[in-house]
């Protein structure tokens, strides 16, 4: 039980980034893909290949990250998920300011907004990280 927390906790965020990737990308994109925004490359390819190809891709890699994280040792797991956790509080926030700015929010400081979410999710994963550790020792 503790371990669907984390699970869900490394999850969050990767939830989010893809969220907000599908949503910042301009309205051009829609009727050409090679005018995809993302500064990943290889999230870009799957971009410039079509929108369907993004949810493909998305989906396939968030239920491998689950299924990583469910079954593999613990220890294993710790690491993938700080990991994944890490990069992917990383790319979200690299999306706030067009947040923002498609909410015609941009006159709000992305900085204050970019640091309160990063504590949000930091908390929700410190305490994914406590019931982690009170399940039993790490091997």
């Amino acid at each position: 039980m503790k371990r669907k927390f984390f699970v869900g906790a490394t999850l969050l965020p990767a939830i989010i980034d893809i969220t907000v990737t599908s949503l910042g990308q301009p309205p051009d994109y829609w009727t050409n893909t090679s005018l995809y925004k993302e500064g990943n490359p290889l999230v870009a390819v799957l971009l410039q290949n079509g929108f369907y190809s993004f949810l493909a891709g998305a989906s396939i890699y968030l239920i491998l990250l689950a299924l990583l994280l469910w079954k593999l040792p613990r220890k294993i797991s710790l690491w993938i998920g700080v990991f994944a956790y890490s990069a992917h509080i990383f790319g979200s926030s690299t999306w706030v300011w067009t947040m923002l700015d498609l909410a015609n929010l941009s006159y709000i400081n992305y900085w204050i907004v970019t640091t309160v979410y990063q504590g949000l999710i930091a908390i929700i994963f410190t305490f994914a990280l406590i019931s982690f550790f009170k399940e039993e020792p790490t091997k």
